[in-house]
């Protein structure tokens, strides 16, 4: 009899929506054959899919969910952790070729997906996921979360698991709407919970619980020894033979040495061939990681200018493959070129131009607002930033979490008075602001505000950016521009949206001095102008 961890597996399975674009599922795997499963173990997954209603999301599932099981099944020749990395890759390669193929392309058409995959394989579990799906370990009364969430990359991780844990794999619907501290206390009640919320299409989880089993071993072979009668043939002859004398303390030594030298040797000879594995291992990850990346690039160069946002994933993820061959210390050729490739094809797809600043002296700008004004008002409390709309003046005062706003009078101009009208403007953080007629709010954490007549617009923000903006400083758009000019200074680059907040391009202009704190935009020359409170930096557009 041997001890064995079995496992108990409970589904929760969303209800397929057609009509809102949206579907998943939690399945688990048999190899179908006794001695694959000893040799590569059990393989769960969940997918989650968001996408056009004119897509069979369905179908694209189920084929997704069977290459992922052929992909693990067939790569017996890496590690299970390698074969389930390789895996997920080319599921997600299936599930994209599905989608923007010919037979599956829809104009315009966006599709979100999200992987989490484990293998169980004796009581050693490897997990990957691939977006923002969740895998959870539960011990004893402790549960954490597997990995961060990342759109482009697979995260991977293998290690022991014993007796009463738990793993949870949760689609990301589920992932947002159980955070894991809550996780313990619903963890027997999690199908109920679902069930109360109307089984949503895309809330699935499989809960995977481990016990230790006593199972029947492998039939073992016994050999017994015959037992010497009490005065065996070896007993005479030593009774017959006179005993020898002490050999020397030297011939003892040599003795114990030359004993010693064979397994010395099996020493020597094992760690040479551990390390020959290895360096083998590492050989055919890096040609592994290297094929992979050269295919998703491939299938990334397809969809530049046709699908950008895919595109982007894609190339993203080869990088990160080339990137990581690189890391084994395996000779790559090319390597250099194809990131440098990728690099640029980053730029094209997100429309990134890069440039570098040339210092202007006297030029024909200037960044005060109220230049030329005769006795403009002044605010006691702490402005960060001024702007003026036709004859009218506008301060940006978080500390009083307001916009204060004063108009000509005969006498000069009015008091500033309170121009925002809302309850709760959320303006502690601002960092500067741009008017067309509305007024564009700048804040320390990267968002823009908008806001008319005094009240929030409540449904503008900045959308698609390649990444957040790190360090925002200042803002400018005028009354005849169609765009909006975001100065990041954590990225070093000048960002481009439309006036509804939707990116449009962005210019990266690297190292400037002490930093460019402020910008002014004059499109009719095209010319954008940096200033860092000394110099001023000018930018062909």
């Amino acid at each position: 009899m041997e001890k064995r961890l079995e496992v108990k597996v409970k589904k929760i399975i969303g209800q397929p929506n057609p009509k809102e674009g949206q579907w998943s599922d939690a399945l688990t795997f048999e190899p179908g054959e006794g001695t694959l499963e000893k040799r590569r173990g059990r393989i769960f997954a969940v997918l989650d899919l968001t996408g056009s209603t004119r897509w069979d999301l369905a179908g694209f599932g189920r084929q997704t969910l069977e290459e992922l099981r052929r992909a693990y099944y067939d790569s017996q020749e890496t590690s299970p952790l390698a074969a389930l990395e390789t895996a997920v890759h080319r599921a997600q390669h299936q599930l994209v070729e599905l989608a923007f193929g010919p037979g599956g392309a829809v104009p315009d058409g966006t599709l979100d997906y999200n992987f989490a995959a484990a293998v169980l394989w004796g009581s050693v579990l490897y997990v990957a996921k691939l977006g923002t799906a969740g895998i959870y370990l539960r011990r004893g009364e402790v549960t954490r979360e597997l990995g961060e969430a990342a759109d482009s990359k697979v995260f991977s991780a293998s290690g022991m698991v014993g007796d009463k844990d738990a793993v949870v794999l949760g689609s990301s619907d589920f992932r947002r709407t159980f955070a894991v501290g809550e996780l313990p206390a619903v963890m027997a009640d999690l199908e109920k919970l679902i069930t109360d919320l109307g089984q949503p299409a895309g809330l699935s989880a499989l809960i995977l619980r481990l016990e230790l089993a006593t199972v029947p071993g492998e039939e073992e072979r016994v050999v017994i020894a015959p037992v010497a009668s009490k005065k065996s043939l070896g007993g005479k002859i030593r009774a017959f033979w006179p005993r020898r004398r002490k050999r020397p303390e030297i011939f003892r030594k040599i003795s114990r040495t030359l004993l010693l030298l064979p397994a010395l040797l099996f020493l020597l000879a094992t760690g040479w061939t551990m390390r020959q594995r290895q360096t083998d291992f590492r050989a055919a990850e890096t040609e592994r990681l290297v094929q992979e990346a050269e295919q998703t690039l491939t299938d990334a160069r397809q969809y530049v200018d046709l699908n950008n946002s895919r595109a982007r994933d894609l190339l993203l993820t080869a990088k990160s493959d080339f990137e990581a061959a690189g890391a084994l210390g395996g000779a790559v050729l090319g390597w250099s070129e194809k990131v440098a490739e990728i690099d640029k094809l980053l730029d094209e797809v997100d429309k990134v131009k890069r440039v570098k600043p040339e210092v202007v002296e006297g030029a024909a700008v200037s960044f005060d607002p109220l230049a030329g004004l005769k006795s403009p008002p002044t605010v006691g409390a702490s402005v960060v930033d001024v702007g003026t709309y036709f004859d009218n003046i506008y301060f940006l005062v978080p500390s009083e979490n307001q916009i204060r706003k004063s108009v000509p009078t005969e006498e000069g101009y009015s008091e500033p008075g309170y121009w925002v009208t809302e309850e709760n403007p959320s303006l502690a953080d601002a960092v500067a602001m741009a008017i067309d007629g509305f007024i564009y709010v700048l804040k320390a954490d990267g968002r823009v505000l908008k806001f008319e007549k005094g009240e929030l617009v409540s449904d503008f923000s900045l959308k698609e950016l390649d990444q957040p903006l790190k360090n925002p400083r200042a803002i400018f758009t005028t009354i005849d521009s169609e765009h909006l000019y975001l100065l990041d200074a954590g990225s070093r680059r000048i960002v481009i949206t439309d006036k509804n907040g939707l990116y449009q391009s962005q210019y990266i202009y690297g190292e400037v001095p002490a930093g460019p704190t402020d910008l002014v935009v004059d499109e009719a020359a095209g010319v954008i102008y940096l200033s860092d409170g000394t110099n001023i930096f000018r930018i062909e557009m």
